[in-house]
Protein backbone atom coordinates (compact mmCIF):
# COMPACT_ATOMS: atom_id res chain seq x y z
CA UNK A 1 0.00 0.00 0.00
CA UNK A 2 3.05 2.65 0.75
CA UNK A 3 3.58 2.48 -2.95
CA UNK A 4 0.56 3.27 -4.09
CA UNK A 5 -0.18 6.14 -1.32
CA UNK A 6 3.30 7.89 -2.67
CA UNK A 7 2.32 7.02 -6.01
CA UNK A 8 -1.33 9.09 -5.63
CA UNK A 9 1.13 12.20 -3.76
CA UNK A 10 3.17 12.02 -6.64
CA UNK A 11 0.45 12.42 -9.13
CA UNK A 12 -1.00 14.86 -7.05
CA UNK A 13 2.08 16.84 -6.30
CA UNK A 14 2.74 16.52 -10.46
CA UNK A 15 -0.33 18.34 -11.05
CA UNK A 16 0.41 21.23 -8.61
CA UNK A 17 4.10 21.38 -10.42
CA UNK A 18 2.30 22.09 -13.81
CA UNK A 19 -0.19 24.81 -12.44
CA UNK A 20 3.01 26.49 -11.16
CA UNK A 21 5.27 26.29 -13.51
CA UNK A 22 2.42 27.49 -16.24
CA UNK A 23 1.85 30.49 -14.03
CA UNK A 24 5.41 31.09 -13.33
CA UNK A 25 6.27 31.49 -17.04
CA UNK A 26 3.21 33.64 -17.48
CA UNK A 27 4.64 36.18 -14.91
CA UNK A 28 7.94 36.06 -16.39
CA UNK A 29 6.58 36.76 -19.89
CA UNK A 30 4.60 39.78 -18.44
CA UNK A 31 7.54 41.25 -15.93
CA UNK A 32 10.58 39.66 -17.27
CA UNK A 33 13.41 41.38 -19.06
CA UNK A 34 15.96 40.78 -22.08
CA UNK A 35 18.32 41.68 -20.09
CA UNK A 36 17.80 40.86 -16.19
CA UNK A 37 19.78 42.87 -13.10
CA UNK A 38 23.08 40.61 -11.76
CA UNK A 39 21.96 42.76 -8.58
CA UNK A 40 18.75 41.37 -8.48
CA UNK A 41 19.70 38.33 -9.15
CA UNK A 42 22.34 38.25 -6.50
CA UNK A 43 19.72 39.20 -3.90
CA UNK A 44 17.17 36.94 -5.04
CA UNK A 45 18.81 34.09 -4.58
CA UNK A 46 20.37 35.04 -0.71
CA UNK A 47 17.19 35.70 -0.12
CA UNK A 48 16.11 31.91 -1.34
CA UNK A 49 19.51 30.68 1.07
CA UNK A 50 18.89 32.49 3.60
CA UNK A 51 14.72 31.01 3.73
CA UNK A 52 16.64 27.35 3.33
CA UNK A 53 18.84 28.21 6.59
CA UNK A 54 15.85 29.10 8.35
CA UNK A 55 14.04 26.01 7.56
CA UNK A 56 16.87 23.99 10.04
CA UNK A 57 15.31 26.32 12.98
CA UNK A 58 11.50 25.51 12.58
CA UNK A 59 10.19 23.37 14.91
CA UNK A 60 6.78 23.08 13.06
CA UNK A 61 7.09 20.30 10.58
CA UNK A 62 3.68 21.76 8.49
CA UNK A 63 5.57 25.58 8.98
CA UNK A 64 8.35 24.22 7.51
CA UNK A 65 7.09 22.68 4.23
CA UNK A 66 5.19 25.80 3.80
CA UNK A 67 8.34 27.89 3.87
CA UNK A 68 9.65 24.86 1.14
CA UNK A 69 6.64 25.73 -1.37
CA UNK A 70 7.26 29.52 -0.91
CA UNK A 71 11.14 29.46 -1.55
CA UNK A 72 9.91 26.92 -4.28
CA UNK A 73 7.70 29.52 -6.23
CA UNK A 74 10.48 31.94 -5.44
CA UNK A 75 13.01 30.47 -7.15
CA UNK A 76 11.56 29.66 -10.10
CA UNK A 77 10.24 32.94 -10.56
CA UNK A 78 14.04 34.23 -9.97
CA UNK A 79 14.82 31.62 -12.73
CA UNK A 80 12.49 32.22 -15.22
CA UNK A 81 13.16 36.16 -15.08
CA UNK A 82 16.93 35.09 -15.03
CA UNK A 83 17.09 32.75 -18.05
CA UNK A 84 15.60 35.59 -20.76
CA UNK A 85 19.26 36.87 -20.40
CA UNK A 86 22.95 35.77 -22.00
CA UNK A 87 23.56 32.20 -21.57
CA UNK A 88 26.23 32.37 -18.47
CA UNK A 89 22.99 33.98 -16.82
CA UNK A 90 20.91 31.18 -17.83
CA UNK A 91 23.51 28.33 -16.58
CA UNK A 92 23.91 30.42 -13.20
CA UNK A 93 19.67 30.71 -13.31
CA UNK A 94 19.98 26.83 -13.64
CA UNK A 95 22.55 25.78 -10.80
CA UNK A 96 20.72 28.91 -8.42
CA UNK A 97 17.49 26.82 -9.03
CA UNK A 98 19.25 23.24 -8.13
CA UNK A 99 20.84 24.70 -5.32
CA UNK A 100 17.75 26.32 -3.68
CA UNK A 101 15.17 23.39 -4.67
CA UNK A 102 17.84 20.33 -3.24
CA UNK A 103 18.53 22.62 -0.28
CA UNK A 104 15.13 23.49 1.07
CA UNK A 105 13.90 20.05 -0.25
CA UNK A 106 17.26 18.36 2.22
CA UNK A 107 16.52 20.70 4.89
CA UNK A 108 12.54 19.83 4.77
CA UNK A 109 13.33 15.70 4.62
CA UNK A 110 15.66 16.36 7.21
CA UNK A 111 13.16 18.22 9.92
CA UNK A 112 10.27 15.51 9.26
CA UNK A 113 12.77 12.49 10.05
CA UNK A 114 12.80 11.23 6.53
CA UNK A 115 16.27 11.00 5.97
CA UNK A 116 16.77 7.92 9.08
CA UNK A 117 13.20 7.34 9.55
CA UNK A 118 13.49 9.16 13.25
CA UNK A 119 10.13 11.82 13.97
CA UNK A 120 8.38 10.83 11.15
CA UNK A 121 4.58 10.64 12.06
CA UNK A 122 2.17 11.49 8.64
CA UNK A 123 1.29 8.24 6.75
CA UNK A 124 2.47 9.52 3.74
CA UNK A 125 6.38 10.56 5.13
CA UNK A 126 6.24 6.14 6.27
CA UNK A 127 4.44 5.29 2.83
CA UNK A 128 7.85 7.38 1.33
CA UNK A 129 10.23 6.00 3.98
CA UNK A 130 9.32 2.59 3.24
CA UNK A 131 8.93 3.30 -0.62
CA UNK A 132 12.21 4.09 -0.86
CA UNK A 133 13.58 0.96 1.98
CA UNK A 134 12.34 -1.22 -0.62
CA UNK A 135 14.77 0.42 -3.07
CA UNK A 136 17.74 0.65 -0.90
CA UNK A 137 17.36 -2.53 1.59
CA UNK A 138 20.21 -3.90 -0.82
CA UNK A 139 22.79 -1.16 -0.26
CA UNK A 140 21.90 -0.83 3.70
CA UNK A 141 22.61 -4.16 4.17
CA UNK A 142 25.80 -4.46 1.85
CA UNK A 143 26.97 -1.89 4.35
CA UNK A 144 26.20 -3.67 7.77
CA UNK A 145 27.62 -6.71 6.10
CA UNK A 146 30.63 -4.65 5.23
CA UNK A 147 31.13 -3.26 8.78
CA UNK A 148 33.38 -4.42 11.27
CA UNK A 149 32.32 -2.80 14.16
CA UNK A 150 30.50 -4.94 17.08
CA UNK A 151 28.89 -2.27 18.30
CA UNK A 152 25.02 -2.43 17.17
CA UNK A 153 23.86 0.81 17.98
CA UNK A 154 26.87 1.75 15.39
CA UNK A 155 25.45 -1.03 12.91
CA UNK A 156 22.06 0.12 12.59
CA UNK A 157 23.51 3.72 12.18
CA UNK A 158 25.12 2.75 9.45
CA UNK A 159 22.32 1.10 8.13
CA UNK A 160 20.15 4.09 8.38
CA UNK A 161 22.81 6.31 7.01
CA UNK A 162 22.95 4.20 3.49
CA UNK A 163 19.03 4.42 3.68
CA UNK A 164 19.53 8.61 4.09
CA UNK A 165 21.99 8.25 1.28
CA UNK A 166 20.14 6.44 -1.10
CA UNK A 167 16.93 8.69 -0.26
CA UNK A 168 19.51 12.01 -0.68
CA UNK A 169 21.37 10.99 -4.20
CA UNK A 170 17.25 10.27 -5.31
CA UNK A 171 16.37 13.57 -4.00
CA UNK A 172 19.52 15.05 -5.88
CA UNK A 173 18.92 13.68 -9.03
CA UNK A 174 15.19 14.29 -9.16
CA UNK A 175 15.85 17.92 -8.15
CA UNK A 176 18.46 18.82 -10.64
CA UNK A 177 16.21 17.22 -13.92
CA UNK A 178 13.33 19.14 -12.46
CA UNK A 179 15.41 21.98 -12.30
CA UNK A 180 16.67 21.38 -16.01
CA UNK A 181 13.07 21.00 -17.19
CA UNK A 182 12.01 24.17 -15.66
CA UNK A 183 15.42 26.00 -16.69
CA UNK A 184 14.64 25.03 -20.62
CA UNK A 185 11.03 25.81 -19.85
CA UNK A 186 11.53 29.27 -18.88
CA UNK A 187 13.93 30.52 -20.91
CA UNK A 188 13.53 32.04 -24.59
CA UNK A 189 16.18 30.33 -26.56
CA UNK A 190 17.49 26.73 -26.06
CA UNK A 191 19.62 26.17 -23.49
CA UNK A 192 22.91 23.60 -23.52
CA UNK A 193 22.93 20.11 -21.87
CA UNK A 194 23.14 20.30 -18.42
CA UNK A 195 26.46 18.63 -17.04
CA UNK A 196 29.61 19.88 -15.61
CA UNK A 197 30.13 22.31 -18.30
CA UNK A 198 27.80 24.49 -15.97
CA UNK A 199 30.31 25.47 -13.66
CA UNK A 200 32.54 28.06 -15.03
CA UNK A 201 36.19 25.68 -14.34
CA UNK A 202 34.38 22.11 -15.44
CA UNK A 203 37.85 20.48 -14.81
CA UNK A 204 39.08 21.89 -11.72
CA UNK A 205 35.15 20.98 -10.28
CA UNK A 206 36.05 17.50 -11.40
CA UNK A 207 39.07 17.08 -9.50
CA UNK A 208 38.07 18.88 -6.51
CA UNK A 209 34.91 15.82 -6.97
CA UNK A 210 37.65 13.64 -7.03
CA UNK A 211 39.43 14.66 -3.98
CA UNK A 212 35.92 15.16 -1.99
CA UNK A 213 34.90 11.08 -2.35
CA UNK A 214 38.41 9.72 -2.25
CA UNK A 215 38.38 12.21 1.34
CA UNK A 216 34.91 10.96 2.65
CA UNK A 217 35.76 7.09 1.92
CA UNK A 218 38.32 7.44 4.84
CA UNK A 219 35.95 9.25 7.56
CA UNK A 220 33.15 7.90 9.39
CA UNK A 221 29.43 8.49 7.97
CA UNK A 222 27.92 9.16 11.26
CA UNK A 223 30.51 12.02 12.02
CA UNK A 224 29.58 15.83 10.97
CA UNK A 225 33.04 15.88 8.33
CA UNK A 226 31.71 12.84 6.93
CA UNK A 227 28.65 13.68 7.24
CA UNK A 228 29.11 17.46 5.05
CA UNK A 229 31.84 15.60 2.58
CA UNK A 230 28.99 13.09 2.05
CA UNK A 231 26.22 15.74 1.28
CA UNK A 232 28.89 17.69 -1.04
CA UNK A 233 29.47 14.60 -3.27
CA UNK A 234 25.72 13.82 -3.71
CA UNK A 235 24.80 17.38 -4.27
CA UNK A 236 27.72 17.43 -7.60
CA UNK A 237 26.64 13.92 -8.72
CA UNK A 238 23.97 14.85 -10.72
CA UNK A 239 26.20 17.24 -12.83
CA UNK A 240 28.55 13.71 -13.68
CA UNK A 241 25.79 11.55 -14.25
CA UNK A 242 24.37 13.96 -16.98
CA UNK A 243 27.51 14.01 -18.44
CA UNK A 244 27.82 10.22 -18.05
CA UNK A 245 24.71 10.23 -19.92
CA UNK A 246 25.17 12.46 -22.72
CA UNK A 247 28.50 10.33 -23.51
CA UNK A 248 26.09 7.08 -23.61
CA UNK A 249 23.70 9.00 -25.73
CA UNK A 250 25.77 9.92 -28.44
CA UNK A 251 27.53 5.87 -28.45
CA UNK A 252 24.00 5.04 -29.20
CA UNK A 253 23.11 7.60 -31.77
CA UNK A 254 22.46 4.51 -34.08
CA UNK A 255 19.32 3.70 -31.92
CA UNK A 256 16.66 4.65 -32.35
CA UNK A 257 15.68 3.95 -29.09
CA UNK A 258 18.28 5.32 -27.29
CA UNK A 259 15.83 7.53 -24.78
CA UNK A 260 14.33 4.89 -23.81
CA UNK A 261 17.84 2.35 -23.28
CA UNK A 262 18.41 5.80 -20.90
CA UNK A 263 15.17 5.77 -19.19
CA UNK A 264 15.35 2.24 -18.57
CA UNK A 265 19.02 2.54 -17.09
CA UNK A 266 17.88 5.33 -14.81
CA UNK A 267 15.05 3.33 -13.28
CA UNK A 268 16.82 -0.17 -13.05
CA UNK A 269 19.15 2.61 -10.86
CA UNK A 270 16.75 2.64 -7.87
CA UNK A 271 17.78 -0.62 -7.85
CA UNK A 272 21.26 -0.90 -8.57
CA UNK A 273 22.59 2.45 -7.53
CA UNK A 274 26.21 0.75 -9.35
CA UNK A 275 24.68 2.21 -12.23
CA UNK A 276 24.57 5.62 -11.05
CA UNK A 277 28.08 5.54 -10.29
CA UNK A 278 28.75 4.19 -13.66
CA UNK A 279 27.22 6.75 -15.41
CA UNK A 280 29.45 9.69 -13.11
CA UNK A 281 32.74 7.80 -13.76
CA UNK A 282 31.83 8.25 -17.40
CA UNK A 283 31.54 11.94 -16.99
CA UNK A 284 34.26 12.09 -14.64
CA UNK A 285 36.50 10.59 -17.52
CA UNK A 286 34.97 12.78 -19.78
CA UNK A 287 36.39 16.06 -18.23
CA UNK A 288 39.60 14.66 -16.91
CA UNK A 289 40.69 12.60 -20.26
CA UNK A 290 38.91 15.29 -22.53
CA UNK A 291 36.48 12.73 -24.18
CA UNK A 292 33.96 16.18 -25.54
CA UNK A 293 37.47 16.64 -27.75
CA UNK A 294 38.51 13.39 -28.87
CA UNK A 295 35.68 11.66 -29.64
CA UNK A 296 34.47 11.66 -33.33
CA UNK A 297 31.49 14.00 -33.02
CA UNK A 298 30.10 17.48 -32.32
CA UNK A 299 30.52 18.88 -28.41
CA UNK A 300 27.90 17.64 -26.51
CA UNK A 301 27.43 21.32 -25.84
CA UNK A 302 26.15 21.91 -29.00
CA UNK A 303 22.83 19.68 -28.87
CA UNK A 304 20.62 21.91 -27.05
CA UNK A 305 17.79 21.05 -25.02
CA UNK A 306 14.92 22.45 -26.71
CA UNK A 307 12.04 24.07 -24.53
CA UNK A 308 9.97 21.07 -23.45
CA UNK A 309 5.91 20.90 -23.22
CA UNK A 310 4.27 20.78 -19.70
CA UNK A 311 2.38 17.89 -20.74
CA UNK A 312 5.94 15.74 -21.10
CA UNK A 313 6.46 16.61 -17.54
CA UNK A 314 3.21 15.54 -16.26
CA UNK A 315 3.24 12.20 -18.14
CA UNK A 316 6.65 11.41 -17.26
CA UNK A 317 6.08 11.82 -13.47
CA UNK A 318 2.61 9.80 -13.90
CA UNK A 319 4.65 7.05 -15.22
CA UNK A 320 7.17 7.05 -13.16
CA UNK A 321 4.25 6.85 -9.93
CA UNK A 322 2.97 4.08 -11.53
CA UNK A 323 6.33 2.33 -11.07
CA UNK A 324 6.90 3.46 -7.84
CA UNK A 325 3.35 1.87 -7.14
CA UNK A 326 3.98 -1.23 -8.80
CA UNK A 327 7.28 -1.93 -6.96
CA UNK A 328 5.62 -2.31 -4.11
CA UNK A 329 3.38 -5.30 -5.27
CA UNK A 330 5.65 -8.11 -5.14
CA UNK A 331 7.12 -7.56 -1.90
CA UNK A 332 3.09 -6.87 -0.78
CA UNK A 333 2.29 -10.77 -2.10
CA UNK A 334 5.14 -12.23 -0.30
CA UNK A 335 4.12 -10.47 3.24
CA UNK A 336 0.38 -11.53 2.69
CA UNK A 337 1.73 -15.23 1.69
CA UNK A 338 3.78 -14.89 4.99
CA UNK A 339 1.42 -13.19 7.44
CA UNK A 340 -2.63 -13.79 5.61
CA UNK A 341 -3.99 -12.53 8.87
CA UNK A 342 -2.06 -9.64 9.09
CA UNK A 343 -4.21 -6.80 9.66
CA UNK A 344 -7.24 -8.52 11.18
CA UNK A 345 -8.97 -6.58 13.73
CA UNK A 346 -8.61 -7.27 17.40
CA UNK A 347 -12.25 -8.80 17.64
CA UNK A 348 -10.39 -12.13 17.17
CA UNK A 349 -8.99 -11.99 20.39
CA UNK A 350 -12.07 -13.46 22.30
CA UNK A 351 -13.52 -12.92 25.72
CA UNK A 352 -11.13 -14.04 27.99
CA UNK A 353 -7.67 -13.06 29.27
CA UNK A 354 -4.10 -14.57 28.18
CA UNK A 355 -3.33 -16.87 30.32
CA UNK A 356 0.11 -16.93 31.79
CA UNK A 357 2.59 -19.19 32.90
CA UNK A 358 5.01 -17.67 34.79
CA UNK A 359 6.78 -20.56 35.70
CA UNK A 360 7.44 -21.98 32.19
CA UNK A 361 7.72 -18.16 30.83
CA UNK A 362 4.69 -18.34 28.93
CA UNK A 363 1.55 -17.03 27.42
CA UNK A 364 -1.26 -18.85 25.83
CA UNK A 365 -3.57 -17.13 23.20
CA UNK A 366 -7.00 -18.49 22.26
CA UNK A 367 -8.02 -16.91 19.60
CA UNK A 368 -10.77 -17.06 16.57
CA UNK A 369 -9.28 -19.91 14.61
CA UNK A 370 -5.86 -20.13 16.14
CA UNK A 371 -4.18 -21.38 19.46
CA UNK A 372 -1.10 -21.00 20.84
CA UNK A 373 1.42 -20.15 23.52
CA UNK A 374 4.49 -17.96 23.27
CA UNK A 375 7.30 -17.25 25.62
CA UNK A 376 7.17 -14.20 27.74
CA UNK A 377 10.96 -13.26 26.75
CA UNK A 378 12.45 -13.06 23.60
CA UNK A 379 16.34 -14.88 23.41
CA UNK A 380 18.86 -12.63 21.35
CA UNK A 381 20.66 -14.21 18.59
CA UNK A 382 23.71 -13.35 20.79
CA UNK A 383 22.81 -15.28 23.67
CA UNK A 384 21.49 -18.28 21.34
CA UNK A 385 22.63 -21.58 22.55
CA UNK A 386 25.97 -22.40 21.24
CA UNK A 387 23.99 -25.95 19.54
CA UNK A 388 21.94 -23.53 17.44
CA UNK A 389 23.29 -22.78 14.40
CA UNK A 390 20.22 -20.75 12.70
CA UNK A 391 17.26 -18.54 14.42
CA UNK A 392 14.92 -22.10 13.90
CA UNK A 393 17.13 -24.19 16.12
CA UNK A 394 16.80 -21.54 19.06
CA UNK A 395 13.68 -22.55 19.38
CA UNK A 396 14.28 -26.37 18.94
CA UNK A 397 17.05 -27.00 21.31
CA UNK A 398 14.27 -26.48 23.53
CA UNK A 399 11.20 -28.67 22.69
CA UNK A 400 9.94 -25.63 20.93
CA UNK A 401 9.74 -23.67 17.35
CA UNK A 402 9.91 -20.79 15.67
CA UNK A 403 7.03 -18.54 16.09
CA UNK A 404 4.85 -17.71 12.69
CA UNK A 405 4.57 -14.02 11.21
CA UNK A 406 0.50 -14.72 12.04
CA UNK A 407 1.25 -15.65 15.54
CA UNK A 408 4.03 -12.84 16.30
CA UNK A 409 1.05 -10.12 14.89
CA UNK A 410 -2.09 -12.08 17.10
CA UNK A 411 -0.25 -12.06 20.24
CA UNK A 412 0.37 -8.72 19.44
CA UNK A 413 -2.62 -7.31 18.51
CA UNK A 414 -4.78 -8.79 21.31
CA UNK A 415 -1.69 -7.37 24.17
CA UNK A 416 -2.47 -3.90 22.99
CA UNK A 417 -6.33 -3.91 21.47
CA UNK A 418 -6.92 -0.32 21.89
CA UNK A 419 -4.17 0.39 19.57
CA UNK A 420 -4.37 -1.40 17.03
CA UNK A 421 -5.66 -0.51 13.99
CA UNK A 422 -6.73 -2.60 10.95
CA UNK A 423 -5.73 -3.11 7.78
CA UNK A 424 -2.28 -2.66 6.17
CA UNK A 425 0.82 -0.45 8.57
CA UNK A 426 0.67 2.95 6.50
CA UNK A 427 1.70 4.99 10.07
CA UNK A 428 2.58 5.83 13.54
CA UNK A 429 0.31 5.27 15.80
CA UNK A 430 0.43 8.63 18.69
CA UNK A 431 -1.17 5.69 21.13
CA UNK A 432 1.30 3.04 20.34
CA UNK A 433 3.90 5.06 20.85
CA UNK A 434 3.09 6.29 24.37
CA UNK A 435 2.41 3.05 25.20
CA UNK A 436 5.71 1.78 24.43
CA UNK A 437 7.51 4.83 26.01
CA UNK A 438 5.75 3.53 29.27
CA UNK A 439 6.79 0.29 28.92
CA UNK A 440 10.09 1.36 28.24
CA UNK A 441 10.49 3.30 31.16
CA UNK A 442 8.55 0.27 33.45
CA UNK A 443 10.40 -1.79 35.67
CA UNK A 444 10.89 -5.66 34.43
CA UNK A 445 8.31 -8.23 35.25
CA UNK A 446 9.61 -10.32 38.16
CA UNK A 447 9.64 -13.87 37.46
CA UNK A 448 6.92 -15.14 39.44
CA UNK A 449 4.41 -12.48 39.77
CA UNK A 450 1.90 -10.93 37.48
CA UNK A 451 1.94 -7.95 36.15
CA UNK A 452 0.27 -5.13 38.52
CA UNK A 453 -0.58 -2.68 34.76
CA UNK A 454 -4.07 -1.12 34.81
CA UNK A 455 -3.91 -2.94 31.34
CA UNK A 456 -4.49 -6.84 32.50
CA UNK A 457 -3.25 -8.03 28.58
CA UNK A 458 0.01 -6.06 29.42
CA UNK A 459 1.35 -9.23 30.62
CA UNK A 460 3.33 -9.94 27.54
CA UNK A 461 5.82 -7.04 26.56
CA UNK A 462 8.53 -6.16 24.86
CA UNK A 463 7.05 -6.98 21.45
CA UNK A 464 6.61 -3.66 20.36
CA UNK A 465 9.64 -2.72 22.46
CA UNK A 466 12.32 -5.28 22.73
CA UNK A 467 14.37 -6.39 19.36
CA UNK A 468 13.45 -7.63 16.22
CA UNK A 469 12.43 -10.65 16.36
CA UNK A 470 12.80 -13.33 13.60
CA UNK A 471 9.51 -14.88 12.64
CA UNK A 472 8.55 -17.97 10.54
CA UNK A 473 6.94 -17.29 6.92
CA UNK A 474 10.65 -15.88 4.98
CA UNK A 475 11.74 -17.94 1.85
CA UNK A 476 15.40 -19.22 1.86
CA UNK A 477 16.89 -15.86 -0.16
CA UNK A 478 15.11 -13.81 2.91
CA UNK A 479 14.35 -13.35 6.26
CA UNK A 480 11.28 -11.79 8.41
CA UNK A 481 11.49 -9.71 11.06
CA UNK A 482 8.52 -8.83 13.20
CA UNK A 483 8.62 -5.62 15.47
CA UNK A 484 11.15 -2.27 16.45
CA UNK A 485 14.70 -2.36 17.46
CA UNK A 486 14.55 -0.70 20.92
CA UNK A 487 18.24 0.58 20.61
CA UNK A 488 17.06 2.61 17.88
CA UNK A 489 14.65 4.22 19.41
CA UNK A 490 12.81 4.51 16.45
CA UNK A 491 8.85 5.55 16.53
CA UNK A 492 8.17 4.20 12.72
CA UNK A 493 8.05 0.71 13.57
CA UNK A 494 6.39 0.75 16.49
CA UNK A 495 3.50 -0.50 15.36
CA UNK A 496 2.13 -4.78 15.42
CA UNK A 497 2.04 -4.96 11.68
CA UNK A 498 5.53 -3.80 11.02
CA UNK A 499 7.46 -6.24 8.99
CA UNK A 500 10.82 -5.96 7.57
CA UNK A 501 12.35 -8.35 5.17
CA UNK A 502 16.32 -8.82 4.88
CA UNK A 503 19.42 -11.30 3.65
CA UNK A 504 20.80 -14.20 5.83
CA UNK A 505 23.79 -11.95 5.72
CA UNK A 506 22.23 -9.26 7.48
CA UNK A 507 22.54 -11.39 10.84
CA UNK A 508 25.67 -11.58 10.62
CA UNK A 509 27.89 -9.46 13.28
CA UNK A 510 26.86 -6.87 14.23
CA UNK A 511 23.34 -7.66 13.11
CA UNK A 512 23.00 -10.47 15.79
CA UNK A 513 22.93 -7.98 18.56
CA UNK A 514 20.05 -6.34 17.55
CA UNK A 515 17.91 -9.17 16.26
CA UNK A 516 16.02 -11.85 18.30
CA UNK A 517 13.46 -14.82 18.25
CA UNK A 518 10.62 -15.67 20.19
CA UNK A 519 9.64 -19.10 20.56
CA UNK A 520 6.23 -20.59 20.67
CA UNK A 521 4.37 -23.82 21.03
Amino acid sequence: MSGWLVAIAVVVASLGTVVALALVRKIADRFGSDDPSLVRAVLWFLAAVAGVIGISFLGNVWLAGAVVVVLSVWSLVGAALDARGAPARQRAAMLQLYAVLFGASYAHASSRGMLTGLGASTSLSFALHDQLGQFALPLAEKLTVFSTRADPTFAIALVAQGLGRHFVLVLALSTFAFASYAAAYFSTRPLALPGVELLPFPRVATLVFVGVVGVHAFLPPTRMPGLVLGLVTISLTPLFVADGGALIHRWLSRFRTRGLILVFCLGASLLLPALLVLFAVFGVLAQLLGLRELLPFAALDEMPLKRPRLSSLLVSLTVAALIMGATTLLAQRSLSRASPRLGVGTHVCGATEAVVDWKARSVSFEVAGARFSMDLDETPLSRAPRRATDPAQVCEVSGKRLCTSDEWYLACACTYPLEVETGTKRSTLYALVARAERERLAPALGREEPSVAADKRSELRSLITGRSEIVAGGNSSSILLAGPNDLTRDPWTVDCRYRARVTPQALEQPMTDVAAVRCCR
